[in-house]
Parts: C-alpha cells; sequence; structure tokens
C-alpha cells in the first residue's frame, strides 16, 4: 500500500529550498526533508519516528529543484527519493536519487548519466516523470521544426541491483 502526503516549503533567500515528504509502505512510516542551501544538498529522514543517517554534500548549481517524489521502483519495500533540477537544456540529467532504508540513504547511480553520451537526436528540454514503475526522461528530439509541434524522444529507467549497488538503467 502506497500513501503519500506532499508539504512544501520554499525558502524566501536566494538558494534556499526545502521540500517535506512523507510515505508509507510495508508497516513504516517515512518522513523526509530535502533541502538546498547555499547550492548545497543537504536529505535528512525518520522511520516510525527513528532518525536515519541521510546525505550531504552534493552540489546543486541552480540552488533549488522543480519538485521532490518518493517512490519504490524496484519494489523492495525501502523507498527512493528522486529530486529533480530546472536544468532543462543540459545532458547533465538534472535528478538526484536516493535510495533510504533504516540504516540510512544512499546515493543511486545513473546509466549513461553526465559524462555519457546523450541520444544523437537530443535537443535538451528534458521533463522527468514517475511512470509505471520506471523513470521516463522526456526530451525534445532535433531538429527542432519552427513549422510543427516540437517531437518528443523518451528514455525509460528501470532501478535495478549490480555489484556497485542501485543503479537507474535504460
Amino acid at each position: 500500500m502506497l500513501a503519500a502526503a506532499v508539504l512544501l516549503f520554499c525558502g524566501c533567500k536566494k538558494n534556499s529550498y526545502r521540500a517535506d515528504r512523507f510515505y508509507e509502505a510495508g508497516g513504516k512510516s517515512y518522513a523526509f526533508t530535502v533541502a538546498v542551501e547555499k547550492e548545497t544538498l543537504y536529505i535528512s529522514g525518520m522511520v516510525d519516528g527513528k532518525p536515519i543517517n541521510g546525505s550531504s554534500g552534493e552540489s546543486v548549481p541552480e540552488g533549488k529543484f522543480s519538485r521532490v517524489e518518493v517512490a519504490d521502483l524496484n519494489n523492495d519495500g525501502e523507498p527512493e527519493i528522486y529530486a529533480f533540477s530546472p536544468r532543462s537544456y543540459s545532458w547533465s540529467s538534472g535528478l538526484y536519487a536516493y535510495s533510504c532504508s533504516e540504516a540510512g540513504c544512499v546515493a543511486i547511480g545513473m546509466e549513461n548519466a553526465p559524462g555519457g553520451h546523450p541520444p544523437g537526436d537530443y535537443c535538451g528540454e528534458d521533463a522527468f516523470n514517475l511512470k509505471d514503475g520506471a523513470l521516463v526522461r522526456q526530451y525534445t528530439v532535433c531538429p527542432v521544426s519552427s513549422n510543427g509541434p516540437k517531437k518528443l524522444g523518451y528514455i525509460r529507467y528501470t532501478l535495478i541491483k549490480n555489484s556497485f549497488g542501485l543503479v537507474l538503467k535504460s
């Protein structure tokens, strides 16, 4: 059973962002705070009211996220946090993903992430969505025509475990 409640608070200071997310699964209640201060990411969490080790220190160049979601894409009973930044014209993913358990939160890798090669028809304007147990990346296909609607390309990522840990694989 999945129950999620959303409470969003954006700070007034430049480069200040905070999102609180709540998630219930397997009889456990999770509470997460995802915050950015001066372009540095901080994640804290609780499971059934007990603090867990979060994560911090990753750089968020824009200092904010367009949205934060919690899901369990690999159905292991432990949630993942997906934070989407508004970087829309760069192949660097604009996605921050973490798997969280009672032991703490750890980063999730992404196949073909920054440093990898984008599709040959990639023209930016990325949008990410969680759909049907997968993360879907939508982008504008090049060349962009001025005579009609933009063509869209899609990459579907599933969450797998390999020798390095959890990875979003296309």
